[in-house]
């Protein structure tokens, strides 16, 4: 095997470690063509295709975890049903709306916040809206961005 990577060397120009790489992937290349032809491995009914993006699984975790939260603490609250990351400088009423713990009264308080006195530098800054203390914000502040 020696002496054929160091011809193949010489002839093509290539290194002793290119040519060993392409070997490599010759070979790779010529087992898997054969394991699929001897119907080795997982057929392509037997591969299972993730329905949901990454992004639809985190959410739904977050959501599961939430619910756990507040469970154990033996709350009554009303639990929304999926949670969402909202932009607190362009989010809607609707969009903080779907906050846990954010009523629609607070979340027009949010968004008519912007307007008088610009926008939000940090999330931090979610304290200075009238009806959202430091629970509330501690509540919130990883389901919101700048």
């Amino acid at each position: 095997m020696k002496n054929l990577i160091e011809r193949l060397s010489i002839k093509t120009g290539l290194t002793k470690l290119e040519v060993t790489a392409l070997l490599f992937i010759i070979a790779s290349v010529i087992t898997g063509v054969g394991l699929h032809y001897a119907g080795i491995g997982a057929s392509s009914s037997e591969i299972k295709v993730q329905e949901k993006s990454s992004w639809e699984v985190l959410q739904k975790e977050k959501d599961k975890v939430e619910k756990e939260k507040l469970t154990k603490k033996g709350k009554t609250q009303k639990i929304k049903s999926e949670l969402v990351i909202v932009n607190i400088n362009t989010g809607t009423i609707d969009d903080f709306d779907q906050l846990p713990g954010i009523s629609p009264k607070i979340a027009e308080e949010i968004v008519a916040f912007r307007p008088i006195n610009g926008p939000f530098q940090s999330v931090d800054d979610l304290i200075l809206v009238k009806g959202i203390g430091p629970a509330k914000l501690a509540k919130i502040k990883d389901l919101v961005t700048k």
